[in-house]
């Protein structure tokens, strides 16, 4: 598994081509939190999804693409308010393989370009749009042939 590259200084998204996005807080500081994928938990708030931990962290709902601060910091306290991408493009990754998927990773908020395994829960967040462009769509399935 290889971790989807992107530069946190040029994540963006736009709703004018179709990205949805929401407001959210955090229920605990995250570092760096830009381009990470983020589930809800019990109290309806963000945190680092993560596929080798349970089924509930494992389920991305979507993409940090915005912190509300007035320093330019790339960080979230508990409580802070972010913008999570749900649905839609999101702008500044780079290196990706065009039509690939991407699952919640097995390190916190990462997203890989492959299935984690090992007993990890596999969750898809999205499909790699062109070289830099990764489209946010939750829990679609990946196609399996069966015999």
């Amino acid at each position: 598994m290889t971790a989807l590259s992107f530069d946190a200084t040029k994540i963006s998204t736009d709703p004018l081509k179709g990205a949805v996005n929401n407001k959210f807080q955090a229920a605990s500081a995250i570092t760096a939190p830009l381009g990470k994928a983020v589930y809800l938990d019990t109290d309806g708030k963000i945190a680092l999804a993560d596929a080798d931990v349970t089924d509930v962290e494992a389920r991305a709902v979507g993409v940090i693409t915005a912190v509300s601060n007035q320093y330019g910091e790339n960080a979230l306290a508990t409580d802070e308010w972010c913008t999570v991408t749900q649905y839609g493009p999101v702008y500044g990754f780079s290196g990706l393989a065009e039509g690939t998927y991407a699952w919640v990773g097995a390190t916190a908020g990462e997203l890989d370009d492959t299935a984690p395994t090992g007993g990890a829960y596999q969750y898809i967040v999205g499909q790699c749009h062109g070289d830099d462009v990764f489209f946010v769509n939750p829990g679609i399935s990946a196609p399996e042939s069966v015999s």
